[in-house]
């Protein structure tokens, strides 16, 4: 499917899809096509992570098992949330990790901002530019395209490939059609 041109013609110099935007784009769709696009977005960039922590396949069995659980029996985010943080933490440790290893923990990340829309949508409520506020509060997403990507445009010490993260958000605007 092709990416809605309205959309693509958003993207930016530096290959990015503007925040507002995606938030708009998140607005006109009901949940379930929300999760399913949390989801593809975290897996498509699994194979970075696995390309790093072969052995270490928490974050995205995790992942798996809250969208089957999303699917069949339903999420109890009361529940869900050890996991989830037991994740963060998983994560945080991974965070000495060698510079090479930042596109994969940007992967990781998808995998646990993907979890969270899963277990209670907030995807909906933060309304600050991720370049403005706290990389806690980022959506699989964004995640997604600094890991595809390997970096975010506004830091100088990782600022990614832009040709790679228009790559990433024209994949992501044809996912639109299909998410619902």
């Amino acid at each position: 499917m092709n990416a809605p041109s309205p959309y693509l013609a958003a993207i930016d110099e530096h290959g990015e899809l503007p925040f507002p935007v995606r938030l708009s784009i998140l607005r006109s769709l009901d949940r379930k096509a929300r999760e399913v696009l949390a989801y593809r977005c975290a897996k498509h960039v699994e194979p970075i992570w696995v390309t790093s922590f072969p052995t270490e396949t928490d974050p995205f069995d995790l992942l798996d098992n809250y969208f089957e659980k999303s699917r069949t029996t339903g999420l109890d985010f009361g529940a869900e949330i050890t996991p989830l943080d037991d994740l963060e933490n998983f994560l945080g440790e991974k965070g000495d990790s060698p510079d090479e290893c930042f596109p994969a923990l940007c992967a990781g990340h998808a995998a646990w901002a993907a979890c969270h829309v899963l277990c209670h949508d907030e995807s909906l409520e933060n309304e600050t530019p991720e370049e403005e506020g706290d990389l806690d509060d980022c959506g699989p997403a964004f995640y997604a395209a600094c890991a595809f990507s390997g970096g975010m445009y506004w830091r100088s010490d990782f600022p990614g490939d832009r040709s790679k993260r228009k790559e990433f958000w024209t994949w992501y605007l044809a996912q639109l059609g299909e998410s619902s």
